[in-house]
């Protein structure tokens, strides 16, 4: 067995990160895993640790995190060339705030052994790559672009990490009161030689479940979904909370659904914020393309 790089993120606010490192290093060493580990210093180091380990002649990199370090990974060996990129194995362990491509593959950060157990089985499958082109600037994603409110209350999680035991509280009290604040924007976006032009409470681009908003999505079709969700009344507000949360907001009537396997272009946002793969994109501003590239990782999947 080849040698792993192995990048560990320590999950933002959480108690007892350290202990369940702990019990991954266990599981590796008594699976007879070869691999060395870097640990991430803090938010963005990810990128450059992948770099480094790549550059090293590292072929197989695991991510012990959530969707945000996962993507900072992907940058990072990207900005060495997209062959290279396609060159490296990918495995993921999950252990941050956000799991959302993780469950998608089935990988629970509750389940270790079986995260453990499918990188030792070693079965990759090419799944696609989503790129955002903002003037010279590249940014990839491998689950979703939101525009609007998914945004906003992204970063509001982010920032609910420097209030520690207090987090989750100060996360939720907020979330909420932007949530029934109801942000309104306006967006402008091409797709399918269609123009969507109007006011809009979310955008969201996928080549994954995004998060619930594009439940038929899967990164490895070489298409993207896009979901774009007007401003509900109050009473249409819990019922598309309700169907997110089950799986089925396809059925929102106040969401349109696309799909394409095109270029979507983001012509106006108004107010909104930007984000990839649940992280801010704060210099990204309109216009910006966004685009999917097939096959172009090589994942370690169940």
């Amino acid at each position: 067995m080849e040698r792993w790089g192995v990048i560990y993120c320590p999950k933002a606010g959480a108690r007892y990160s350290h202990r369940r490192w702990e019990e991954i290093c266990k599981m590796l060493t008594e699976q007879g895993v070869d691999y060395d580990f870097v640990q991430s210093e803090g938010r963005g180091a990810e990128q450059r640790l992948a770099t480094m380990l790549v550059k090293n002649g590292y072929t197989t990199i695991v991510v012990v995190g959530g969707d945000g370090a996962l993507n900072r990974v992907i940058n990072g060996i990207a900005e060495l060339g997209l062959d290279t990129l396609g060159s490296i194995k990918l495995g993921l362990i999950p252990n941050g705030h956000g799991n959302d491509f993780a469950t998608f593959w089935g990988l629970k950060p509750a389940d270790v052994e079986h995260s453990v157990m499918t990188l030792i089985k070693g079965r990759t499958r090419k799944i696609d790559l989503g790129i955002v082109q903002s003037g010279a600037d590249v940014y990839y994603f491998i689950n979703c672009v939101n525009i609007g409110l998914a945004s906003s209350i992204f970063n509001i999680k982010y920032k609910s990490h420097r209030f520690r035991y207090f987090s989750e509280l100060f996360y939720i009290y907020n979330a909420l009161v932007l949530l029934f604040h109801r942000l309104d924007n306006h967006i402008h976006l091409s797709i399918n030689h269609e123009h969507l032009d109007r006011r809009l409470m979310t955008l969201c681009i996928s080549s994954c479940r995004g998060y619930g908003q594009t439940p038929s999505a899967v990164p490895y079709n070489g298409m993207l979904d896009v979901s774009a969700v007007q401003q509900p009344r109050v009473t249409q507000l819990f019922h598309g909370l309700m169907l997110l949360f089950r799986g089925h907001f396809m059925n929102f009537k106040d969401a349109r659904h696309y799909r394409t396997d095109g270029v979507v272009e983001i012509l106006k946002t108004g107010e909104a914020q930007v984000s990839v793969d649940g992280q801010l994109l704060p210099d990204v501003e309109a216009p910006f393309r966004v685009k999917i590239k097939r096959e172009a990782i090589t994942l370690i999947i169940p």
